[in-house]
């Protein structure tokens, strides 16, 4: 299996689209990423989701 890199913007809309409302789930379907590779870039950013996880 091989390791996708994403682009900076890409990973910043990522975080912006669960801070909006959207669900792990919803996004993780929507752009094809696990939950837990959704859930390494947000605590990267810094972001507090509150119980978003």
């Amino acid at each position: 299996m091989v390791k996708r890199e994403h682009q900076n913007d890409f990973k910043v809309m990522i975080v912006e689209l669960l801070k909006s409302g959207m669900s792990l789930k919803e996004v993780g379907s929507e752009y094809d990423l696990n939950s837990s590779a959704i859930k390494v870039q947000v605590n990267a950013s810094g972001t507090n989701l509150g119980k978003a996880f």
